[in-house]
């Protein structure tokens, strides 16, 4: 969880030490998300791939 670092997206840092602790380069990870501000722009700024899911289902 982003709160147990006390970063939150956008901030890249958060995709950074992802990348770190899976040992993957950026071009090797496609990031999926709804939020483009959060979850796209962010990860491709580091390399990254990104989907953006218009309608993401939220399942009780």
């Amino acid at each position: 969880m982003s709160s147990d670092h006390g970063i939150k997206k956008p901030d890249t840092r958060l995709f950074t030490m992802a990348l770190d602790r899976l040992g993957l380069e950026p071009r090797e990870v496609l990031s999926i998300g709804d939020t483009p501000e959060n979850d796209i722009y962010p990860p491709q700024s580091l390399g990254m791939n990104g989907i953006h899911i218009r309608n993401a289902w939220k399942y009780s």
